[in-house]
């Protein structure tokens, strides 16, 4: 299955509207699908960036999960007490957003319940949990407090609902302990929400730093969101490993910031028309997949991973991401040997080079040229297409990361100079 992001940002209060659009941008480019949490919706920075921005529902960019049980926007709104939540009368919005073709994700809004409660129950249990060492809890006050958890669990279906943790938790511990209890919640909240909807991406390890449970000593060497991981693993490695295969400059042009050149709809369109979207999204993925610690689609437990943890995870991406480029750019080298081959042989025939894609579409036909051979020559779809093919036969696998990035470069220049 493609990626699928549980994507929080919206509900951030830090995020200015160039940040939220490039990273909407970026991440729509690097996953199949992005999930905003239902309680999300309504945050202001949302509202203000769909108001601004329909396109990002109407074009399924974003998919808002919400329990089905609920009929429409105007429904979930009315109800849970979200308007006071919003601080806003939310009737005009939902109109608004009922009368576009916006589509959700499905999920039990219980589930998350279930998920939030077991991680909270196993990081109490243990003197050595990350939770445990954050807020420096001792085990008989801890047990205290699981004692009442227990108790407020019987008549909520066997669950404990935010709200009520955090209530119990202030009334148990110190200010201190519940500043980190809270920020422990806060972040199990979004886990358990990713979770229920099915998505894989590193949000149960992104912010454990930001979220005060983890304390690194020198915070600028950490890196390990989803963002930077793209930017300061992947595409470092690229731009040191692809030396002679991508011009520098062509490279630098590719930046966070070129990504305000492009607008939605042309992200949307360049989702559409690059051949191998899927493949580099998969492979992307299960790159980052194939590493111990990381968290996978269909896992039934959430884990936490403490400082060392993280950081040796940190080291083994960008490990794992130069081991799978080196062998891209053997791949890559060995296509272009191909491809000067294949150009020598369609000279000895008498061809005139005019692209790799035309040299294959020779071989493709009978060697007494034709006289619609110029005309065939013009079909720059089928050409690109049976090029494609003629070296995915000939060499079993393919150089997809960088292709991709090729692609995105063209692209790049195009809106650079637009």
């Amino acid at each position: 299955m493609s990626k699928r992001l549980f994507y929080t940002k919206l509900g951030w209060d830090d995020m200015d509207r160039d940040q939220l659009s490039r990273s909407i941008k970026l991440f729509s480019l690097m996953n199949k699908e992005l999930v905003i949490p239902s309680n999300h919706i309504y945050a202001k920075h949302a509202k203000d960036f769909f108001y601004k921005h329909p396109e990002l529902l109407e074009l399924k960019l974003i998919k808002p999960a919400m329990d089905p049980k609920y009929s429409s926007f105007q429904d979930y709104f009315s109800q849970g007490g979200r308007a006071e939540k919003a601080g806003t009368s939310l009737v005009e919005y939902g109109r608004y957003l009922d009368a576009m073709d916006v589509e959700k994700v499905s999920y039990s809004d219980t589930e998350p319940a279930g998920i939030f409660t077991e991680l909270a129950i196993e990081q109490f249990s243990n003197e050595q949990s990350v939770l445990s060492k954050a807020a420096g809890l001792n085990m008989p006050d801890a047990h205290k407090f699981l004692d009442r958890v227990e108790e407020v669990r019987q008549g909520t279906h066997n669950v404990i609902y935010y709200n009520d943790f955090m209530a119990l938790a202030e009334a148990h511990f110190k200010a201190e302990q519940v500043h980190i209890i809270r920020k422990f919640a806060d972040l199990n909240r979004i886990m358990a929400g990713a979770s229920s909807v099915r998505c894989n991406n590193l949000i149960p390890q992104e912010n454990l730093i930001d979220w005060c449970l983890v304390k690194p000593q020198t915070p600028k060497d950490f890196i390990l969101s989803d963002e930077q991981i793209f930017w300061e693993v992947f595409f470092e490695s690229m731009i040191k490993l692809t030396d002679g295969i991508f011009n520098l400059t062509d490279l630098e042009k590719v930046t966070p910031k070129t990504l305000d050149k492009f607008s939605f709809e042309e992200i949307d369109a360049y989702r559409k028309e690059c051949i191998i979207q899927n493949d580099f999204i998969n492979k992307y993925n299960s790159v980052i997949e194939n590493i111990d610690g990381v968290p996978k689609l269909g896992d039934a437990k959430i884990v936490l991973l403490d400082f060392d943890q993280l950081i040796n995870l940190k080291a083994s991406i960008r490990s794992e991401f130069s081991r799978t480029l080196d062998q891209e750019v053997s791949l890559y080298t060995e296509l272009e040997l191909l491809e000067s081959l294949m150009k020598v042989t369609y000279q000895i025939f008498g061809g005139a080079i005019e692209t790799v894609s035309s040299v294959v579409n020779f071989f493709s036909i009978p060697f007494n040229k034709q006289k619609d051979w110029n005309v065939f020559l013009k079909n720059q779809e089928l050409r690109i297409e049976r090029a494609y093919k003629f070296a995915s036969k000939r060499i079993s696998n393919k150089a997809v990361l960088i292709e991709y990035m090729e692609e995105l470069m063209k692209k790049s220049k195009e809106v650079w100079y637009k």
